[in-house]
C-alpha cells in the first residue's frame, strides 16, 4: 500500500502543459503531516510507502525530511 501526501500546491515552474494552473499556494503543516503518519502507523502497519506529491514537493523539502524522520521513529517504536 502507498499513501500520498499532497504537501503543497506551490510550484516554482510555469509549464504550459501543467494540469494545475498557478493558484494561491497552500502548504501542508508539520502537524498535519505527522497526524497522517500516526494514522498510517496505526492502520497500515507493514509495507506502507509514502509518496510526497504537490505542485513541486521539493519546495517543502524540510517538511519531507521531518516527516521521514518522524516515520522512522514510529517504526522504531513498533519494532
Amino acid at each position: 500500500m502507498h499513501v500520498t501526501l499532497h504537501i503543497t500546491t506551490g510550484c516554482n515552474l510555469n509549464c504550459r502543459y501543467c494540469y494545475s494552473p498557478p493558484t494561491s499556494r497552500n502548504d501542508m503543516s508539520q502537524q498535519t503531516a505527522f497526524q497522517a503518519i500516526d494514522f498510517i502507523s496505526e492502520n497500515y502497519p507493514v509495507n506502507t510507502g509514502i509518496i510526497f506529491f504537490g505542485g513541486e514537493p521539493l519546495l517543502k523539502k524540510d517538511l519531507i525530511r521531518e516527516t521521514i524522520a518522524y516515520s522512522h521513529t514510529k517504526l522504531r517504536i513498533r519494532n
